[in-house]
């Protein structure tokens, strides 16, 4: 078992965003790609998670990015499982040039979710043990995030192309809806350099959230409620390069 996974890839022009940068959310679609294919490694393929009851399910990650690659640059990507905290398993990222120059990190927190009670499990009900691994994480775990006092920003609901196979809107959608909310023009001008997201709630078909953002001196706070019982669904913190 090896305890890093590492990804060669040419950043295509359908990973990229209209001024030619790699968009954010498709980012994260690789890393999520990754952390399957390295858990599957372990014998934690989601086949096996799915006969023990079980699968995993993000709960926060923060991305910290130094330079967007464009259109036919190579990226290195690098992957490990962290030491489990409680109930929560880090994953962490480091992505380079071929050169070795580093561009940018990656930490999530992962948990694992029974899939018909919705509610999370212990560690000890992982059918496989992950393998350890003493390197370093690029980042701190991601902290809990308060948005409070948000102004609404309009609402907007879940459909078929936010949705993953475990039926729920998939994390790399949260980023997407993010940069749409932030606006064409902040996002021409500079690419983000800080993103973290905490997943509270699931987000399902057809549910509306509400959406809310301020300021907090350099960040940009955003959140989505559920319309229905305004219960939080996600919370985020971004800042500008």
């Amino acid at each position: 078992m090896n305890p890093e996974l590492v990804l060669d890839i040419n950043v295509k022009i359908s990973d990229c965003d209209a001024f030619g940068r790699w968009r954010p959310s498709n980012i994260l679609g690789y890393t999520q790609e990754m952390a399957e294919i390295h858990a599957a490694s372990f014998g934690l393929d989601r086949n096996t998670m799915l006969g023990s009851g079980v699968c995993w399910i993000i709960y926060r990650q923060t991305v910290r990015m130094h330079a967007y690659p464009t259109y036919h640059d190579q990226v290195r990507i690098t992957t490990w499982p962290g030491t489990v905290e409680g109930p929560v398993f880090p994953r962490c990222f480091v992505m380079e040039r071929p050169d070795g120059t580093r561009i940018g990190e990656i930490v999530s927190s992962w948990l694992l979710m029974n899939v018909e009670t919705r509610r999370p499990q212990r560690p000890s009900m992982l059918p496989r043990e992950i393998p350890r691994n003493d390197r370093e994480p690029p980042l701190p775990l991601p902290p809990m995030l308060r948005v409070e006092g948000a102004e609404a920003i309009g609402a907007r609901g879940v459909c078929y192309s936010d949705l993953d196979v475990n039926g729920h809107m998939n994390n790399t959608r949260y980023i997407d809806w993010i940069c749409d909310a932030l606006g064409t023009e902040a996002m021409r001008e500079k690419g983000l350099s800080r993103l973290q997201v905490n997943y509270i709630a699931e987000a399902q078909p057809g549910e509306m959230l509400e959406l809310s953002m301020k300021r907090a001196g350099e960040d940009i706070l955003l959140a989505g409620r559920r319309a229905s019982d305004q219960k939080t669904v996600f919370e985020s913190s971004v800042s500008f390069a």
